[in-house]
């Protein structure tokens, strides 16, 4: 299928890098990403951001980057307001639904070896179409849920975070990370109406997937994105 692919600068401004322990010395404004709409899902995209931090748009090359996390189900990137994200480059490319991401879904406990583990794909990202599967051929997944431009903030400031503990320089426990999150949203100008309690359980809805979705580069090339067989 013939699909065109818009790739995006996402501004990261609001991010308070400086407040984060082991990111204060981070001075990321924008990182880039890739948007291409799915077909008939009322406004849903596929949305890849790459590890391209404050990368000068005329040396991206998306052939030469690396993703930062899996490929997510997004809400399309914001064009206008404060938090608008710059078109950068568009192309076309012929993308077969077979070739979209496989994601996760669990139900009974969510994210738990405990829980009723199925996954979705072939762009049919619906709970009703979830075929059942188990942990261990899911778990590496990326999640069903819909992101939208604040949550993938969030999720780099979580990528970050893993990748810092992974590498010994720091250790810290879930409720740190929690609040962390916390601040983050208080940061997002387009969550300014939410008071404390719905960004609270915005932090509880979202941290524990993210922190228990693997990072990419410890998912072997030929999983990512795939039920494992």
């Amino acid at each position: 299928m013939e699909t065109e692919i818009r790739y995006y600068q996402l501004p990261l401004i609001n991010i308070p890098f400086s407040e984060i322990i082991s990111l204060e010395s981070n001075e990321y404004k924008t990182v880039i990403c890739s948007e291409f709409s799915l077909p008939d899902s009322d406004g849903k995209c596929l949305i890849s951001v790459y590890d391209t931090f404050d990368l000068k748009p005329e040396l991206f090359n998306p052939e030469k980057v690396n993703l930062f996390f899996g490929t997510v189900l997004s809400e399309s990137l914001p064009k206008r307001g404060k938090d608008k994200c710059t078109l950068i480059s568009k192309t076309t490319k012929n993308i077969k639904i077979e070739d979209y991401p496989h994601l996760r879904y669990t139900s009974k406990v969510r994210d738990s070896p405990d829980g009723n583990w199925f996954y979705t794909k072939n762009g049919d990202y619906y709970i009703f179409k979830a075929i059942e599967t188990e942990f261990k051929k899911a778990k590496h997944l990326e999640s069903i849920s819909i992101y939208g431009d604040w949550v993938i903030r969030l999720r780099i400031v979580i990528e970050l975070l893993k990748k810092n503990i992974k590498e010994g320089k720091i250790n810290i426990n879930i409720d740190q990370i929690k609040g962390i999150a916390f601040n983050i949203l208080k940061s997002e100008p387009s969550l300014g109406r939410l008071n404390e309690e719905e960004i609270m359980n915005g932090v509880n809805n979202w941290v524990p997937s993210m922190m228990f979705t693997p990072l990419i580069e410890d998912i072997p090339e030929n999983d990512r994105g795939k039920l494992k067989e």
